[in-house]
C-alpha cells in the first residue's frame, strides 16, 4: 500500500513540471547603435516608427535604420508635442502632452493640466498614500488600455477608469528625473529619464540603465514599434532593446559557451580584460585570488546539469573543475594548504615584480592584514 501511494504521489508531482526544454520565456537584448552603425558621434534627439521604419535625428539630420545600418533619408520625424493655445502663464514651459479619448493632456514645469472645453483645468492626482501637486511634468503616454501615464518629480501616476494611482520609489521607481515616455504594443510603458530607460508592466519597474543596456545614461526620446522593441534615442546613439523567446536550457547554453570560449584558463573559471572597451572579441584571460572559488561554483552548476540532464557535456565540465581544484591543493608542499592561483612561468604579467616586498610595504599602510609574502607566486615543483 505505501509503495502505491508514493508511486501515486511521484505520478503527480512529475505531471505538473514541465520540461525546462518546453519552459519559455522573454529574454531581453540590448544592441547599441552608434558611429560604427552609421550615427553621427552626437546625440540623437528623437526617434520615431513609422510604416514599420525607424527615423532618428541627429545633428539636423535624418537617419533611417535599413535592418542593418542607417543611412541619411529626406523623411523626416513628426513634430512630438504641438503648440498648445490658452495654457496658464503660471504653468511654465510646455513638457509633453498627449491625447486620450478626445481629451488633451499637458505636462508642465508647473503642473498637469487637462484641457475642457475652451480652458485649462490644473490636475491634482491623489491616492490612498499620496497627493500630488505634480512639477516637471516631462513624460506623457497612454498605453494599449487607455490608460493615461504621466512622469513628474514627485513619481509616475497612472489614471485607469477615473482612479489615480502612484508610484514612488517606496512603490519601486527607480529614478525619477524625466524626459520622455513611450507605450508598446503589449500594455508596457517606457520612459526615459536623464539616467537611463525604465520598462512598466502593470505595477513593476525594469530598470535598463549604463553601457549593459545603453550607449549613454541619458535617454532623449523613445520609440516602440509593433513588435515591442524599444529604440531608445541617447546623447551618445541609439539602443535597441528586443525581447526574445528562449528557453532555460538555451539560456544556459549561452552562458557555457560564453564561459568556454572567454573564461577558460587551464580548466579555471577566470575573469578577463577587455584590450578595446565594449569589444568582447579583444579579450585576454587574467587571474584572480578566486580561480578556485568560480572554478568550484561553475563545476557545482555543472553537476546539478549533469544530475538533471544526463548530458555528457556537464558531466565533463564538472569533472575537469573537480581536477583543477583538486590541482590547486596538490600543488603546494603543504598538504591541505591550497594555493589561490596556479599560472604557468611564460605568464605575460611579471606578477612577483608587481607584487614586490616594497608594494607589500605601501599596502599595508592602507591595509594592516596585507602579508609581506615573497615570491608571492613560488615555484612549483616541477618549475613549471
Amino acid at each position: 500500500m505505501k509503495y502505491i501511494l508514493l508511486s501515486i504521489v511521484a505520478f503527480l508531482s512529475a505531471s505538473f513540471i514541465s520540461s525546462p526544454t518546453e519552459r519559455k520565456f522573454n529574454q531581453e537584448v540590448a544592441k547599441i547603435h552608434g558611429a560604427d552603425s552609421g550615427l553621427p558621434d552626437a546625440a540623437v534627439e528623437s526617434i520615431f516608427i513609422s510604416d514599420k521604419k525607424q527615423l532618428a535625428l541627429s545633428q539636423g539630420q535624418y537617419f533611417e535604420w535599413n535592418g542593418n545600418s542607417w543611412k541619411n533619408t529626406k523623411n523626416k520625424i513628426g513634430k512630438r508635442h504641438h503648440a498648445l493655445e490658452g495654457l496658464p502663464s503660471s504653468a511654465g514651459k510646455l513638457l509633453s502632452s498627449v491625447s486620450n479619448k478626445g481629451e488633451i493632456f499637458a505636462g508642465c514645469e508647473n503642473g498637469l493640466y487637462q484641457q475642457k472645453e475652451n480652458s485649462w483645468e490644473l490636475i491634482l492626482p491623489s491616492d490612498e498614500n499620496y497627493s500630488w501637486a505634480p512639477k516637471d511634468v516631462a513624460a506623457l503616454t497612454v498605453d494599449t488600455e487607455g490608460r493615461l501615464w504621466f512622469g513628474s518629480r514627485e513619481g509616475v501616476g497612472r489614471l485607469d477608469h477615473g482612479k489615480w494611482k502612484l508610484f514612488t520609489g517606496a512603490e519601486g521607481l527607480p529614478y525619477n528625473h524625466f524626459t520622455c515616455a513611450a507605450s508598446g504594443s503589449y500594455g508596457e510603458v517606457w520612459f526615459g529619464t536623464e539616467k537611463g530607460a525604465i520598462r512598466v508592466e502593470g505595477d513593476y519597474f525594469y530598470y535598463r540603465f549604463s553601457r549593459r543596456w545603453l550607449p549613454d545614461d541619458h535617454v532623449n526620446d523613445i520609440a516602440v514599434d509593433k513588435q515591442g522593441t524599444a529604440w531608445i534615442a541617447t546623447n551618445k546613439g541609439v539602443a535597441q532593446i528586443s525581447s526574445k523567446s528562449m528557453t532555460y536550457e538555451e539560456k544556459a547554453a549561452y552562458f557555457t559557451k560564453q564561459t568556454e570560449d572567454r573564461h577558460n584558463r587551464m580548466g579555471f573559471i577566470s575573469p578577463n580584460h577587455l584590450k578595446i572597451p565594449f569589444d568582447a572579441s579583444s579579450f585576454e584571460l587574467s587571474i584572480s585570488d578566486n580561480d578556485g572559488m568560480y572554478t568550484s561554483m561553475y563545476g557545482a552548476a555543472q553537476a546539478f546539469r549533469y544530475a538533471v540532464t544526463g548530458d555528457e557535456e556537464a558531466k565533463e565540465l564538472a569533472d575537469r573543475s573537480f581536477k583543477a581544484c583538486k590541482w590547486l591543493v596538490d600543488i603546494t608542499h603543504e598538504p591541505g594548504f591550497p594555493a589561490r592561483v596556479i599560472i604557468p612561468v611564460d605568464f605575460p604579467e611579471p606578477v612577483n615584480e608587481i607584487y614586490s616586498k616594497e608594494y607589500n610595504k605601501r599596502h599595508q599602510k592602507s591595509d594592516p592584514f596585507w602579508k609581506d609574502i615573497y615570491p608571492r607566486f613560488p615555484l612549483s615543483e616541477d618549475g613549471n
